[in-house]
């Protein structure tokens, strides 16, 4: 490609970004716009192909490690490193405490939209739980990360002394499987059917318990399928039979 048409072309995108936004864009020219100030005199089109052929999608890309990036041809050290903190950036700035002091999550659009932000990018198995105020505000975040693909680490006790040290009313909690498989596991369904127990008998709500795979997948929720329901039963039952004992 020419100089004049090399320009030209990025020119039109600028421009196309300008008028209708990013979101207009497919994935390999997002990609192709990412590279302008990395590689400034080369068709990055082509590089964009080359990267979604190799690594699968965006999000795999922003995924990567930057020496698998940068083992592609035409990347460069820069570029890699830049494209493989992008992930990290949304997590940390996305989420950051004086973006939370606003936010408010009132319905499950908004939950799924606040979690997913934070699991972008993620290729190691990481919980988080976040606590909710009577107006369903966002007055604390805590973290747990694992340091694998398959597996962390925390107790209910944590969760508990997090609700209580945020006086949270409700708290939601989530975490990723990087396998893409969203189906819980029986440890994934005991624990969340713990926490639900140990919390209502302290008057706090577990709104809802959150998986999430790769970005282009719906996370798997333990309420909309009715788990909750079933916990809850469980402890209307137990307090039926046990209540007058305490």
């Amino acid at each position: 490609m020419s100089e004049h048409l090399h320009n030209g072309h990025r020119q039109r995108m600028r421009t196309r970004i300008l008028t209708g936004g990013i979101g207009n864009l497919q994935e390999h020219e997002v990609l192709e716009y990412l590279l302008y100030s990395f590689i400034p005199r080369k068709d990055t089109n082509a590089l964009a192909h080359t990267l979604i052929k190799e690594f699968g999608s965006l999000y795999d890309i922003f995924n990567a490690k930057p020496e698998h990036l940068q083992a592609v041809s035409g990347m460069t050290e820069n570029a890699g490193l830049f494209l493989s903190v992008i992930g990290e950036i949304v997590r940390t700035y996305g989420l950051h405490p004086s973006v939370q002091k606003k936010v408010f999550l009132r319905n499950r659009g908004e939950v799924k939209e606040y979690f997913g932000r934070y699991f972008i990018g993620l290729n190691e198995e990481q919980f988080c739980a976040v606590a909710l105020d009577a107006k369903c505000r966002v007055v604390g975040e805590k973290h747990w990360n694992s340091g694998n693909r398959t597996s962390v680490s925390f107790s209910v006790a944590e969760i508990i002394s997090f609700a209580q040290a945020t006086k949270a009313v409700e708290i939601i909690i989530a975490h990723n499987h990087p396998s893409g498989r969203l189906n819980p596991s029986n440890e994934d369904v005991r624990l969340t059917r713990n926490i639900v127990r140990t919390l209502d008998a302290l008057g706090i709500n577990l709104q809802d318990h959150l998986i999430f795979g790769d970005a282009a997948q719906k996370p798997f929720s333990f309420e909309e399928v009715g788990y909750f329901k079933e916990f809850k039963d469980e402890i209307i039952k137990f307090n039926e039979v046990f209540g007058n004992y305490e």
